[in-house]
């Protein structure tokens, strides 16, 4: 077997890997450095975006939009305005708390895990968000969701 380095980016904690089949594009966070990526495969152009907070997670929905789990909820973002769109955030009483991993589903429910900042004291919640941007809790007392796909 032979492996090609498309990117040489050396990522803190590079996580919640995408592809996006219509567009050949793979999407992926660094929770760390606070930034999402976009590399188009066609060409190899990469697209880097520095947030304001701990991106947990991404995932494109039915509709082609990004969907992020981040340090305080929910949001779209827009890779050609870069308008980042709050959606809910479900913890907001909760400081210490952020979006770890989440993906969507095949009916286009993004489904995203929180945990706190040492991920083992059981302070997160697993939840869904509906087509409607409805968001439910599904599951309680979650130390760290991870590896949602």
């Amino acid at each position: 077997m032979s492996v090609n380095v498309v990117v040489d980016l050396r990522n803190t904690l590079g996580e919640s890997p995408c592809w996006d089949p219509k567009r050949k594009m793979f999407l992926w966070v660094d929770i760390m450095e606070k930034k999402i990526f976009r590399l188009h495969t066609l060409n190899d152009e990469l697209e880097e975006v520095q947030l304001n907070q701990s991106a947990g997670c991404l995932s494109q929905t039915n509709r082609g939009r990004t969907i992020l789990g981040l340090q305080h909820g929910i949001h779209f973002f827009d890779w050609d305005t870069g308008i980042l769109e709050s959606v809910v955030d479900p913890e907001s009483h909760l400081e210490e708390n952020r979006f770890n991993d989440g993906k969507c589903d095949p009916s286009g429910r993004f489904w995203a895990g929180t945990t706190d900042q040492t991920g083992v004291n059981g302070n997160g919640s697993l939840y869904v968000v509906h087509s409607t941007l409805q968001i439910t809790k599904k599951v309680e007392s979650v130390s760290t969701s991870n590896g949602l796909a």
